[in-house]
């Protein structure tokens, strides 16, 4: 019979809790990221949402202003919409730039916001002229009208394509977690 001598299970053990640390290390981190990332995309989601409001409520303050000239050929309501346009304008930049991948200029909300903003303008240069009538068929023209309803859902698939990126993210999260937690589990199985 031959004699093997046994090596004491130190290097055995160390090992295994050398790479049980490893994996708390590692587990730790992808939650950490993971954390991390989430939070970010709660930020942007409420930003984007945030920004879209105020977009909408600078949108109905123009078309509200430049109709109520054209109705009443007050050309007080010019104001309101002069002070606003600057704001809608700031709102408009910041909600394209909040969407990740999107330029300004080839964007469909800014293509559609910019034929409603110039349709306004005509009325209100229409209103000034004192052509009443005209500025009004403007401003219920179904151009108008569906540029003004393209900018609506131009904002709506923003929001879509934020959660949609959100969800990719999310889906690559839980990969992240299963794979730590697959790595775990045939450490521990070596073991």
């Amino acid at each position: 019979m031959l004699f093997v001598p046994q090596t004491p299970p130190t290097r055995v053990l160390m090992t295994g809790v050398a790479l049980a640390l490893a994996l708390l290390f590692c587990g730790a981190g992808v939650a950490v990221l993971s954390y991390r990332d989430l939070h970010r995309m709660v930020a942007h989601e409420l930003e984007l949402r945030f920004l879209s409001g105020q977009l909408l409520s600078l949108q109905e303050q123009l078309s509200k202003s430049a109709r109520l000239a054209a109705e009443t050929g007050d050309l007080s309501w010019e104001r309101p919409y002069r002070d606003a346009e600057p704001q809608f304008a700031t709102a408009l930049r910041q909600t394209i730039a909040a969407t990740h991948g999107a330029t300004v200029m080839d964007s469909p909300l800014w293509l559609n916001s910019a034929a409603v903003s110039s349709a306004e303008a005509a009325a209100l240069s229409k209103v000034r002229a004192g052509e009443r009538q005209t500025a009004l068929q403007l401003l219920t023209s179904a151009d108008y009208q569906n540029r003004r309803a393209a900018v609506i859902e131009s904002l709506n698939r923003l929001s879509e394509e934020a959660m949609r990126q959100a969800q990719d993210r999310l889906s690559l999260q839980r990969k992240l977690v299963m794979g730590a937690a697959l790595l775990g589990l045939a450490l521990l199985g070596a073991l």
